[in-house]
């Protein structure tokens, strides 16, 4: 069996889980976590870090999904596949200028330091 129900793919994927459960109960119950508990609380970090991930997996992702579809359906040679998702690589060039302007128009929240430690 081959895939995400393969039994080597769930065994990973359920010590990825186990290990990510053991990661934030040893944080919570440590003096000095990793992360600051007033910095994992606060809402825009929490979304940020959530966000993140799920936009590059779907950025790159569109790209690699891409890069093998089109030689497997259309069978096009390499030089022809690489014009074909050039357009993706130009746009997201293209417009990561705008992108950091609006983002910009926003104004940027100042970082807040956590309370020091007793």
């Amino acid at each position: 069996m081959r895939g995400w129900g393969a039994p080597a793919g769930l065994r990973e994927l359920a010590s990825a889980v186990g290990l990510a459960a053991v990661f934030v109960v040893s944080e919570r119950r440590s003096v000095h976590p990793f992360v600051p508990t007033a910095l994992a609380r606060s809402v825009p970090v929490t979304a940020a870090t959530v966000l993140l991930p799920v936009v590059m997996v779907g950025l790159f992702g569109s790209l690699f999904t891409a890069t093998f579809h089109l030689p497997d359906t259309l069978r096009p040679d390499p030089l022809t596949t690489g014009l074909r998702v050039l357009p993706l690589t130009v746009l997201r060039v293209i417009g990561s200028p705008p992108a950091g302007a609006a983002l910009g128009g926003w104004g940027r929240a100042r970082p807040r330091s956590p309370a020091p430690c007793s």
